[in-house]
């Protein structure tokens, strides 16, 4: 089964940065759809529940959980109908400020051990210099830049790095 660009990114990205241990091309690699007969019904519901989960922090309600496993299973769990579930969850306006909010949480998670934004600015702004503080703000302003198109993914991660809190954690400085 070919795999489109989009969709073998958008997975290898996330895959990728959950299990830091594995390489772009060894995730790459498993994406194979399993079988119609293979799949399970309860499966299909997995699968839709944590892909609710993973890039919206929240659980499918009992009717979206009902409709995406309907449309999975018409569609024969093909990789078209799995990536309309992903570019759903990340584009579509009823999901896409939670797929936001669940990106900038999990950087800070991985990156900033999980400090809360009012903890950030006490803690952290006006404590170094001025191109620090705007690093910070940069971070903490990350959301409403990337939904207003004026930010990627990449920044995110930069901004989560480059930062005093982050050297604060890895280097206590």
């Amino acid at each position: 089964m070919k795999t489109s660009s989009f969709a073998t990114a958008v997975a290898a990205s996330l895959l990728v940065s959950l299990l830091p241990a594995c390489s772009e091309e060894t995730v790459v690699a498993t994406l194979e759809a399993p079988t119609e007969e293979a799949i399970t019904q309860a499966a299909v519901e997995q699968f839709v529940f944590r892909a609710f989960v993973d890039l919206t922090g929240n659980a499918p309600s009992e009717t979206e959980l009902a409709t995406w496993t309907g449309t999975l299973r018409s569609d024969r769990f093909s990789e078209e109908s799995r990536e309309a579930l992903a570019i759903a969850l990340q584009t579509d306006a009823t999901y896409r400020d939670a797929y936001v909010r669940t990106l900038y949480q999990s950087a800070k998670a991985r990156f900033l051990e999980g400090l809360g934004d009012a903890k950030i600015r006490r803690r952290f702004v006006g404590l170094g210099s001025d191109e620090d503080d705007a690093r910070l703000w940069r971070l903490l302003d990350w959301q409403g830049d990337y939904r207003a198109g004026n930010a990627s993914l990449l920044d995110l991660q930069a901004f989560a790095v480059h930062n005093l809190v982050y050297d604060q954690i890895n280097m206590n400085s």
